[in-house]
């Protein structure tokens, strides 16, 4: 039965990843307030299940020190990740390079 659930809730994550790909290609015009309100949403998304299930069940398993050791090595990985990959900031660019870093940006130029 277990199976089945997690199954289950893997096919809901990759519709809804599916839909959320169909609504980026249909936009035409990228605007700032575009990008903007959907970087938002996604790191709204990652810090609300960080917060509400990850950290909670991480403190189930285990004590608070373990988590909180975890959850700085994750940090300590995205940063070191941040310093050593070339990344454009967007005051450094206009949008369109901005957005060209953006999946949805270069699947939607390929279906045109």
């Amino acid at each position: 039965m277990i199976i089945i659930t997690i199954l289950l809730y893997g096919l809901i994550a990759g519709l809804v990843t599916g839909l959320g790909a169909v609504i980026s290609i249909s936009i035409k015009n990228i605007t700032n307030k575009i990008l903007s309100i959907s970087l938002g949403f996604a790191s709204g998304i990652m810090i609300g299940i960080s917060a509400l299930s990850l950290i909670p069940t991480s403190l189930d398993m285990s004590n608070s020190i373990i988590c909180i050791a975890g959850f700085a090595a994750g940090a300590l990985f995205l940063f070191l990740v941040d310093i050593s990959m070339p990344h454009i900031h967007k005051v450094e660019a206009d949008l369109s390079n901005y957005a060209k870093m953006g999946v949805f940006y270069r699947a939607r130029n390929h279906t045109a």
